[in-house]
């Protein structure tokens, strides 16, 4: 999934960062700089009943990630006290989406950009 492989950054993403705090990222051998256990990881959570997110397709090419799931699955949001919780329903969040950067934006409504928006 190359698309999880770029960023501005030059970094992969693989969509870890808001799932776990830096403890736990440190913790689990998924710190950044470990792109192999970051996909391995990534790749056990597609295997729950939730996917961790969905692929945008243009063709046979994936050219866009969104991170989609309740918000309890991604501890930064869940312990953050700049975007607390309001009660107690179980919402879903969106924290991530990422495209391509050489995707363009044909086909695609014009809020989505090239490059990370998260």
């Amino acid at each position: 999934m190359h698309v999880l492989k770029s960023s501005a950054s030059g970094t992969s993403c693989w969509d870890l960062w808001p799932r776990f705090t830096g403890a736990e990222q440190r913790a689990g051998g998924i710190a950044l700089g470990s792109s192999a256990a970051r996909r391995a990881k990534l790749t056990s959570l597609a295997k729950r009943r939730h996917a961790p997110g969905l692929l945008a397709y243009r063709g046979r090419e994936a050219v866009g990630w969104v991170s989609i799931g309740p918000r309890l699955d991604y501890h930064r949001l869940a312990g953050s006290r700049a975007t607390p919780a309001v009660d107690e329903l179980a919402v879903w969040v969106i924290p991530c989406l990422t495209t391509l950067v050489n995707a363009g934006t044909r086909r695609m409504p014009p809020t989505e950009t090239n490059g990370k928006l998260c």
